[in-house]
């Protein structure tokens, strides 16, 4: 990291260059300054474009890196969560890492953990770009796709009733 910080009590506040006057200030723990030091290239402000908020990310190498993300060690298929909401305030304390499909409020405690393996239901799948579950059955060659349902078990449940209605086994 070539970025100036100053140490101030427990946090290191990280200076950000935002084309200001005033950089921006990403907040860490003093623990998890080396880790951010030794992580090459300039941390620079990202704002989301959908939700408005800041991030602090590193762009190394032609591939971004978030500063949340980094020091939380956050594995495949989940998202770092802040519970104050600042993409910047990047204490330990105030992140959780989170399934990537979880939509609630920021908890306030480590306790969410991820879903269970959900059973293969035949004509069932989860459409990403939604977050719902999909529900699709062959019929008299045609391909009839159902409405979308929150869970997996609706859609399941969908299936079954259109099957009852033409009378399918």
């Amino acid at each position: 990291m070539e970025n100036r910080y100053e140490i101030r009590g427990n946090t290191a506040v990280i200076f950000i260059n935002t084309g200001e006057i005033q950089p921006a200030e990403a907040l860490i723990d003093v623990g998890d300054l080396e880790k951010v030091k030794g992580t090459p290239g300039w941390l620079r402000e990202f704002t989301h474009p959908r939700t408005g908020r800041a991030y602090a990310r590193f762009d190394k190498y032609g591939s971004l890196a978030f500063l949340h993300r980094l020091i939380m060690n956050t594995p495949k298929g989940y998202k770092v969560m802040h519970r104050d909401g600042n993409g910047l305030n990047c204490l330990r304390a105030n992140m959780v890492n989170v399934p990537a499909q979880y939509d609630g409020p920021p908890p306030l405690f480590e306790t969410i953990t991820a879903p269970e393996a959900p059973k293969k239901i035949k004509g069932v799948s989860f459409h990403k770009p939604s977050g719902r579950w999909s529900a699709t059955v062959f019929y008299r060659g045609k391909r009839h796709c159902l409405p979308y349902s929150k869970t997996q078990a609706e859609a399941a449940a969908r299936i079954a009733e259109f099957k009852k209605e033409r009378g399918i086994p």
